[in-house]
């Protein structure tokens, strides 16, 4: 297994006041799609998305289409009862927010959101972007 989720938070906290941005580690900064496996019928969309310390949010062609906050915590996918270490997106949705679980896993610059590819949910494969990139690309 690539990384932990505790090795992914455990980057989190040490990320704060890096100055270094060629090198930046951990889930804060701005990720651009470039892979996506699923039984999605449509192209890969140019989607990007930006995580603070407790945020996140999704951008599509440069416009805002989801944004949220999210924590660390164990949850299932698929209807199964076998919990796993996930992060728990909360999608800001009217007229209630939506939980999802997502598996996380962080190598250098490319970062996966497994949201339960054993049941055909996406499994997005992203590269950081250079920190002067907004997310409004």
């Amino acid at each position: 297994m690539k990384s932990s989720l505790l090795y992914l938070l455990l980057g989190l906290g040490l990320t704060g006041c890096k100055e270094d941005t060629d090198s930046a580690t951990g889930l804060a900064g701005t990720w651009q799609l470039t892979s996506r496996v699923c039984f999605c019928p449509e192209p890969l969309p140019n989607q990007a998305v930006t995580f603070t310390d407790t945020s996140f949010s999704f951008y599509e062609n440069g416009q805002l289409t989801r944004q949220g906050t999210y924590a660390a915590g164990m949850g299932t996918f698929c209807g199964g009862t076998t919990e796993y270490p996930v992060t728990k997106l909360t999608y800001s949705l009217n007229p209630s927010p939506e939980l999802i679980n997502a598996r996380i896993t962080l190598t250098d610059n490319e970062l996966t959101l497994d949201f339960g590819k054993e049941c055909d949910a996406p499994f997005n494969t992203y590269r950081r972007l250079p920190s002067s990139t907004s997310g409004g690309l």
